[in-house]
């Protein structure tokens, strides 16, 4: 039986993730959901199939995702395929956060209980709410997911650079995080 002590002990990086996305499958609106204030629904849905801009500022990046995403042969409706792509942008969110190294000292190494985080965030109500119906959110949290991933990984600062342009494209909040980006980043990487 998993216990919460094993799961501190191992690595999950297949256990979170795997247990987030049942979770969500099993939880998934069935069609088009007015619950938590999620009246964008629709609106993402029609701009996304006909290649229209939503209300501002248009979400250029889930517009085309989700657009190519409904052209996938599944045997779901095109309110499923949205949801789906919420569930699924999630889970992918979930798993960059188990792999983005916990902040560390010389003389204390990272807690295990660290392990839980990404757990915690999957089943925080917000996250799960935005994860199980058609709502631009779970797709910014992936590309900002990407994005601190980048920067926390030491990947190329051009790198980091277009994702941010990329999460800038999903939610305009990630203009917030432009000085954490700016300040992780040495001078000296820009050369």
């Amino acid at each position: 039986m998993l216990s919460l002590t094993s799961l501190t002990r191992t690595k999950p990086y297949l256990l979170i993730p795997l247990f987030s996305l049942t979770l969500y499958l099993i939880t998934l609106a069935p069609d088009i959901s007015w619950q938590f204030g999620s009246s964008d629904g629709p609106e993402l849905m029609l701009a996304a199939t006909t290649l229209g801009i939503p209300h501002p500022p248009g979400y250029p990046t889930y517009t085309l995702l989700t657009h190519l995403f409904t052209k996938i042969p599944l045997p779901l409706s095109l309110p499923q395929h949205f949801n789906l792509f919420s569930a699924l942008a999630t889970t992918l969110t979930i798993t960059l956060l188990i792999h983005i190294p916990p902040p560390t000292t010389k003389n204390q190494p990272a807690k295990p209980s660290l392990n839980l985080a990404p757990l915690l965030f999957a089943t925080a109500p917000l996250i799960w709410a935005q994860a199980t119906r058609t709502e631009v959110y779970p797709l910014f949290l992936l590309a900002l997911g990407l994005t601190l991933y980048t920067l926390f990984t030491n990947r190329s600062p051009y790198l980091s650079g277009f994702l941010f342009g990329l999460t800038l494209t999903t939610h305009l909040t990630a203009a917030l995080c432009l000085p954490l980006a700016l300040a992780h980043i040495a001078r000296t990487k820009w050369h």
